[in-house]
């Protein structure tokens, strides 16, 4: 259990960490302005630019040492959960900046990777000592979609506006 709980909070930070990276982005290359607004955290000054960058870089940091935590108490030296961490990592650092995924019209096919079966593998593949699982990945997937939906509805509505 303990070690479910430390995987878990890795994931959560990491995910907390990519939508504050997101915000950050979003508002430095003017997708979000006073006139077309999806988070209005840095448009209406609830938070400075530099105060949600730095939440982002110790959102890392904390998901870092709780993963490396979780492996140490595993004992894991399989490859898969760690490839999965650094992939989940890598996605949400360049989802915004770097790749740009989002801005390549690859946002809602990566957030359902990565947030549907990527997720689930990792988990799995950290309490099962580095197993894979077809099953699950199979059973992940409607997560992913539902999720990469939610993404895309709001994209639409926000063309609407």
């Amino acid at each position: 259990l303990t070690t479910l709980v430390l995987f878990s909070i890795a994931v959560v930070l990491l995910h907390v960490a990519s939508n504050l990276l997101n915000t950050y982005y979003d508002f430095q290359y003017k997708i979000d302005d006073t006139d077309h607004c999806y988070d209005e955290t840095l448009v209406k000054k609830l938070l400075q630019e530099d105060e949600v960058l730095n939440a982002a870089w110790i959102c890392i940091a904390f998901s870092l040492i709780f993963f490396g935590c979780g492996a140490v108490i595993t004992k894991s030296t399989h490859l898969m959960p760690l490839v999965l961490f650094f992939k989940a990592l890598f996605i949400g650092f360049n989802y915004s900046t770097g790749i740009k995924f989002k801005h390549k019209c690859l946002g809602e096919v990566v957030i359902y990777t990565t947030f549907g079966p990527s997720i689930a593998l990792f988990v799995y593949s950290c309490l099962s000592k580095g197993q894979f699982s077809w099953e699950l990945l199979l059973a992940s997937s409607p997560l992913g979609i539902v999720i990469a939906s939610i993404l895309y509805a709001k994209q639409c509505q926000r063309c609407r506006t």
